[in-house]
């Protein structure tokens, strides 16, 4: 037996060592797989930038295409209308004569002659001194601005005999919209409007509603209100005209009208929902979020995979504690049950007690034996998930009595003493077999850890429908951190290592799993005496009516 129970232990050592190095290589390729995984998750978030990159690049090459479209062709309308406008208020002026007479005159800043149109005032510079003959009174700045420097703006190109163009003085928010007439038999003449920037947004509003500034192919024909939007300022940022809709500048590009047209500067955005049209498959969204839950996820997983590993790894090592300490236990009363079996068999006992007290130590020893095997067999079968209890009415109060009784001959040899006090008349609905392992093993675990010659209290009460049960000792108690681990199979304290206590580390284990079977609970605490307690509680349990008063039985 003894060789048996060492080549166990080896095994189960050999078994340990085994399973920590295959817990490490296990780690190890977990630990290569996270950081795979952040190699891979790096490598699809790069190809997916690099594809929204490309398909940026191409919306803000349409916006430019768009952006020079509007430019392109409103510049052609720009002329057009230009040329319209100032025409008609070289057709309203007067004479040559009369609009020399009016420079020299007071009436020059006023002189109602050109014929002005509502929202806009008609002049003329007259003269070598660019007299500035209006229709209405204009700003001082402004008329200084349109005789000094108008004319050079004006000046119509070498071998053409005028020009058109559109300004915006920095003296002030108007546009002037100004042409320049030249021929031998009349002098240089220079006129034109003053007016609002704002007039000129019908220009592009026509613009943006007639012609598509986005390839048709693309677009499907859509009208451009519903793919873009348009902003035109003046030089100084004053606002010309803006789309309905004013979408963000995300994908946007700007053309600058010649100085011709006063510079005007027509900037266009795309709509973002437009990036569904212009580019296959649309604007790629950004896949980084979803990249990084999938790698948190993996490093939770592979987390919780480690903990499992290193948790089946503190189970191997308890499992190889336990069976070196199961062999301890059965090594033990097995040689003890041997020599006494012997001692009778070669007829060594010198009195009837001698031999009475060896039948005695054999009966002890086996019901030892018992005990410790009954604990292994319910933690087998509680592991395969068949442990079962069959519950039916027993009275506790008698029950536990007599198992405190046939528990006393194992607590003799320690000088321990057995006090019971057990509500009388308890009723409850348990397992017998059940409720005697579990208090056996309740009774045994206080008379390992208490001291020699201490007093093991069993108690019994009823509280609400529930009866509890609890042993108290006078050992050293439970440390605070171990009082739920010591109900964990195979658990046993650092204290309970060092000081080379024989158990198996099932007891308890056994006791809750036994409670809970029965829908109880089974908890650790501090004996109010010092020392540990167990306590148990058992649901659907009353207490029998009786005549006599007695609540308590003590011994």
């Amino acid at each position: 037996m003894k060789g048996g129970a060492v080549g166990m232990v080896k095994l189960g050592r050999a078994g340990a060592r085994e399973m920590e190095h295959r817990s490490k290589l296990i780690i190890a390729l977990l630990l290569a797989m996270v950081g795979l995984t952040g190699v891979l998750t790096y490598q699809a978030q790069d190809a997916a930038r690099s594809h929204r990159v490309t398909a940026e690049r191409a919306l803000h090459s349409y916006a430019t295409i768009a952006a020079w479209n509007l430019w392109k062709t409103s510049g052609t309308f720009m002329f057009d209308h230009l040329r319209y406008a100032v025409d008609s208020v070289r057709i309203s002026m007067p004479p040559p004569e009369r609009l020399a007479a009016l420079a020299r005159s007071p009436e020059a800043n006023h002189c109602s002659c050109l014929q002005s149109r509502q929202g806009r005032i008609n002049f003329v510079l007259v003269g070598p001194a660019h007299v500035v003959v209006s229709d209405e009174p204009l700003p001082a700045p402004l008329r200084s601005w349109l005789s000094d420097s108008l004319p050079g703006r004006a000046a119509a190109p070498a071998g053409r005999t005028g020009s058109v163009g559109l300004a915006f003085p920095s003296a002030g928010p108007e546009a002037v919209a100004f042409a320049q007439r030249r021929s031998e038999a009349a002098p240089t003449m220079v006129f034109g409007y003053v007016t609002s920037p704002a007039s000129f947004a019908h220009i592009f509003s026509e613009v943006l509603r007639i012609f598509p500034v986005l390839p048709r192919e693309q677009t499907g024909g859509r009208p451009n209100e519903t793919l873009l939007s348009a902003e035109v300022t003046t030089p100084s940022g004053a606002l010309i005209y803006h789309s309905p809709h004013v979408y963000p500048h995300t994908f946007s590009a700007s053309e600058v009208l010649p100085p011709l047209f006063g510079s005007i500067d027509a900037r266009v955005s795309l709509r973002p929902e437009a990036a569904d049209l212009l580019v296959i498959g649309g604007l790629p969204r950004s896949r980084l979020p979803l990249l990084l839950g999938l790698l948190a996820l993996t490093v939770a997983l592979v987390a919780v995979a480690v903990l499992q590993l290193r948790r089946e790894a503190e189970l191997a090592r308890m499992r190889e504690d336990f069976i070196s300490s199961v062999s301890h236990e059965l090594r033990t009363p097995l040689a003890q049950i041997r020599m006494f079996a012997e001692t009778l068999l070669l007829g060594r006992t010198r009195s009837e007690a001698e031999r009475r007290r060896s039948l005695e130590i054999i009966d002890q020893e086996a019901r030892r034996l018992t005990h410790l095997v009954e604990n292994i067999l319910r933690m087998s079968r509680s592991a395969r998930g068949v442990s079962e209890v069959v519950p039916e009415s027993v009275e506790l109060t008698t029950e536990m009595a007599s198992i405190i009784e046939s528990f006393r001959m194992l607590a003799a040899p320690r000088r321990v003493e057995l006090r019971p006090e057990l509500q009388e008349r308890v009723v409850g609905v348990v397992d017998r077999g059940a409720l005697r392992q579990m208090l056996i093993n309740l009774l045994d675990n206080a008379l390992k850890y208490g001291p020699a010659g201490q007093r093991v209290v069993v108690g019994l009460a009823v509280f609400g429908e529930s009866a509890r049960l609890w042993v108290d000792d006078e050992g050293p108690g439970i440390a605070p951190e171990d009082l739920e681990k010591v109900f964990s199979p195979f658990y046993r304290s650092q204290r309970e290592t060092e000081s080379r206590v024989a158990g198996s580390g099932i007891g308890l284990a056994v006791v809750r799993e036994i409670a809970t079977a029965h829908g109880g609970r089974a908890w650790a605490e501090t004996a109010p005496g010092g020392g540990a307690r167990v306590s148990v509680e058992l649901p659907g349990a009353h207490v029998r009516p009786a005549a006599d008063e007695g609540d308590w039985v003590a011994a």
